[in-house]
């Protein structure tokens, strides 16, 4: 019916800096419809209009404007949602804020195939730092993180190495036991007063008996009255089942006369 495009959008900026971008509603449909334009997690850091789309014809698109302001260093993710009758399509935002004078600039890619994981699994990230100040060798503090889509830290590790011109490595984010959902890993690399951010958003997926125990928690109530209902069934069908009674068998005999076993001679 609708497309809100693209899945994905991401600021790079300094602190204290401003960018824009935009996303595109695409009409899909043989109908006109109006939509609602919502965001959520980046209220500090981005605004955007317009907030309400009005009669978006077949065929047509309609251009969203993100402005983002690099408040507080750091990575921070949100969503921005549209809504046209009831159905409900987000693009995720990704905001990186960086010192206004970074020594570093630090890149980080999540492969497609390594997108998806299961908890307790390792998140393969390919990472490139390169050192944009003077040449010469400097120890850099780097930490990695793993946040949900509200900031909070779930996992976070660090490691102090050597630098000198690029650098190039591949970390594994050990993943550790998350509800299913979608993630931020960010890598973030200081030395003295420069700090320079790079992030990426991951799925990790839950297995079948994860789904059964999610279901159980969020629906306690519902989950038992089921459980009781299938044993009372259960125990309907077992007992009203009608069942063939055993009874004794009976043995036929048969009495031979005597000339059963006797050859009869004609002569």
């Amino acid at each position: 019916m609708f497309e809100l495009s693209p899945d994905t959008l991401r600021f790079s900026l300094a602190l204290g800096k401003e960018n824009t971008s935009i996303l595109t509603l695409a009409n899909r449909g043989a109908a006109s419809f109006d939509g609602d334009i919502t965001l959520t997690g980046l209220e500090d850091f981005l605004t955007f209009t317009p907030s309400h789309l009005v009669d978006v014809s077949p065929g047509t698109e309609r251009v969203i404007t993100l402005h983002a302001v690099g408040r507080r260093l750091g990575s921070y993710a949100g969503q921005v949602q549209a809504t046209v009758k009831g159905i409900r399509k987000s693009t995720d935002v990704i905001l990186d804020i960086g010192s206004a004078q970074a020594l570093f600039d630090v890149k980080m890619d999540l492969p497609p195939e390594a997108r998806i994981v299961k908890a307790n699994d390792a998140l393969k990230a390919q990472i490139v730092i390169l050192n944009i100040g003077p040449p010469r060798r400097v120890d850099v503090f780097v930490t990695y993180l793993i946040k949900d889509l509200t900031g909070r830290v779930v996992s976070e590790e660090s490691e102090t190495f050597a630098v000198f011109g690029e650098y190039t490595l591949v970390h594994d984010f050990q993943i550790p036991q998350l509800e299913p959902g979608k993630y931020i890993a960010s890598i973030e690399v200081r030395y003295e007063n420069t700090f320079a951010v790079s992030s990426d958003t991951f799925i990790v997926e839950g297995d079948a008996l994860t789904a059964i125990g999610q279901l159980a928690k969020r629906n306690t109530t519902l989950f038992l009255t089921v459980i009781v209902l299938a044993s009372v069934l259960f125990a309907a069908v077992f007992y009203l089942t009608p069942r063939r009674k055993k009874g004794r068998g009976t043995r036929n005999t048969k009495k031979r006369g005597h000339g059963d076993h006797q050859e009869r001679r004609n002569i």
